[in-house]
């Protein structure tokens, strides 16, 4: 794969991919809450980092965050979410 995309935005992700010169710039785009990651964030970043590593052409690649801050960390609400729809209530039995 080489040079397959110039830019990318992916809009419900809240990250803005361009590539350049050889150099991709990854940022994280909701300055409102600080940039903080959401679980779809973490996924389109591994898949980003897995096709930019593929692709021949981007010899640097730049993590950023959009406004003043790079990143609060985790969206801790979206995450517990996240897991509570993927895990089973834990069962309560007495004894």
């Amino acid at each position: 794969m080489k040079g397959d995309f110039l830019h990318w935005r992916i809009p419900m992700s809240g990250i803005t991919l361009n590539v350049s010169d050889s150099i991709a710039r990854l940022q994280l785009n909701r300055p409102a809450v600080l940039n903080a990651l959401t679980p779809d964030m973490l996924e389109e970043l591994i898949a980003l980092c897995g096709k930019l590593e593929a692709d021949t052409s981007v010899q640097v690649v730049v993590l950023e965050g959009a406004g003043e801050h790079f990143c609060a960390g985790a969206d801790l609400p979206q995450f517990t979410e996240r897991l509570q729809k993927c895990s089973p209530a834990p069962s309560r039995t007495t004894t």
